[in-house]
């Protein structure tokens, strides 16, 4: 869709990038084998809530969660369930089915709408206005009523965790959901999501523990490493937060906290959720630390690699 774009794209996060060409990586994510079943859990429900209609069960994979809710408003869509003691509130990405609402539906939201504060219990934070307009859509009061309903439904006193996700612009609305329910102590997985926090940065998304983004790398035709387009997009001078891990066929990497790092070349193939999201994810074991690609893998920068040695687009 954006591949005649890329190169421009390039040059441009090239030329204004703020970060160090070889930055020091934070030390690597490890997630138990809990944690790492609600990353895998939290990436599936960012697909699911696209294509799962709301008179139909989810797929059986999941062995049916106690209870699922699908929310719809136009082009908008939201998911709440809970599935083994976790809850999950998923948004979806844009109808690409819909083109042109993308651009005249101002619940789409394309990063060209300017900011608008967004309030909780733990402070308010510019996030993207479009964006944010897809969050508080007609559903909002009952997603939101269900949602703590499902939190406080574990019993014993004890809250059940809540997973906030979403793909492409569904982990952009995940954003405002942070910040709205932040009293409910959120984790946060995004995979693919668009900058749409103001430059003047967030400190209720500030908690690299709980908040997580991904970004995929898949191969070109000819063999060799491309990345996720859509993660460049949004705000105008917009801001990621969370965690920044890059998932690949060769496994995981922690590359940075509160910072973005780029790569080069990018391409919306990447952005492809259940192949590139999902079945990466999915090869990650638990207790295993994100600390680089296998030998072998594809590369383009050292710090992408286990070896932090990337040669001719392998790691080494």
């Amino acid at each position: 869709m954006v591949e005649f774009l890329n190169p421009f794209i390039a040059a441009a996060l090239n030329f204004l990038s703020r970060n160090p060409l070889n930055p020091t990586p934070p030390p690597p994510v490890v997630f138990d084998a809990f944690r790492l079943r609600q990353y895998q859990l939290a990436a599936r429900y960012a697909a699911d809530v696209f294509f799962v209609q709301a008179d139909q069960p989810l797929p059986p994979l999941y062995n049916e969660p106690e209870r699922t809710v699908i929310y719809e408003d136009q082009n908008d869509r939201a998911l709440v369930t809970r599935r083994e003691g976790t809850c999950y509130l998923s948004f979806a990405g844009a109808n690409i089915r819909d083109f042109v609402g993308i651009f005249t539906d101002g619940n789409q939201g394309t990063g060209f709408t300017g900011t608008t504060q967004v309030c909780g219990s733990d402070g308010c934070c510019r996030l993207d206005r479009g964006i944010t307009r897809a969050y508080f859509s007609d559903y909002v009061e009952q997603m939101e009523a269900d949602t703590r309903e499902c939190v406080a439904s574990c019993g014993f006193g004890t809250p059940c965790p809540l997973v906030l996700t979403g793909h492409s612009q569904g982990a952009s609305i995940a954003h405002v959901a942070a910040v709205v329910l932040a009293d409910l102590n959120p984790i946060l997985f995004s995979f693919g999501a668009q900058k749409m926090i103001h430059f003047s940065r967030c400190g209720v998304l500030d908690n690299m523990d709980l908040f997580f983004r991904t970004i995929s790398q898949c191969p070109t035709a000819g063999g060799g490493p491309q990345y996720d387009v859509q993660v460049y997009l949004g705000v105008v001078w917009g801001q990621h937060t969370g965690t920044m891990i890059l998932v690949g066929p060769g496994g995981a990497m922690t590359l940075a906290r509160n910072t973005d790092i780029n790569f080069f070349p990018v391409a919306d193939e990447c952005h492809n959720v259940i192949i590139h999201y999902i079945g990466n994810i999915d090869q990650l074991v638990p207790n295993q630390p994100f600390d680089g690609f296998v030998p072998g893998s594809l590369c383009t920068r050292d710090i992408e690699c286990r070896s932090q040695s990337c040669d001719n687009q392998r790691c080494l």
